[in-house]
């Protein structure tokens, strides 16, 4: 199977897929959209820890600006 996909251009796969039904499209949709949102997903997490690595900060200067937002 892999080796079938492997050598199918982008355009016979789209005329395989238009030949699916409309609930076969559907549940395609979902496992492609599941797919790319899975890798939007772990490539955003990985950009969020890059940048606390880079910006730490300490529960004591979470704290001060806390009660700076209190204060006012």
């Amino acid at each position: 199977m892999v080796k079938l996909v492997n050598n199918l251009k982008f355009r016979q796969i789209f005329i395989l897929v238009k030949q699916l039904s409309r609930r076969d499209k559907l549940r395609l949709l979902k496992e492609l959209e599941q797919e790319t949102w899975s890798e939007k997903l772990d490539k955003t997490v990985s950009r969020i820890r890059d940048r606390a690595q880079e910006n730490k900060i300490t529960d004591s200067d979470i704290d001060k600006i806390v009660e700076e937002v209190r204060v006012g």
